[in-house]
């Protein structure tokens, strides 16, 4: 048979579980805002950084071709 209680309870687990993630996602979508932010500022600076130590550098990163903040 149906126990409605015990429904009941994992329901209101998954809910909680859901709303933990809904903020963890949150979090970390302010994070990678504001590190695209400080990106944006300091793109000339962290390029420069990059050409000095591009040939230590154990993979090869993306470099942009324009602007951080360029929108088309």
């Amino acid at each position: 048979m149906l126990d409605l209680t015990k429904i009941a309870q994992k329901m209101q687990g998954m809910s909680q579980h859901m709303t933990q993630e809904a903020e963890a996602a949150k979090k970390r979508i302010d994070i990678a805002e504001t590190l695209l932010k400080d990106a944006t500022i300091n793109q000339t600076q962290l390029l420069e950084t990059y050409e000095t130590w591009e040939k230590r550098i154990l993979f090869n990163p993306a470099i942009p071709a324009e602007p951080l903040n360029t929108c088309p």
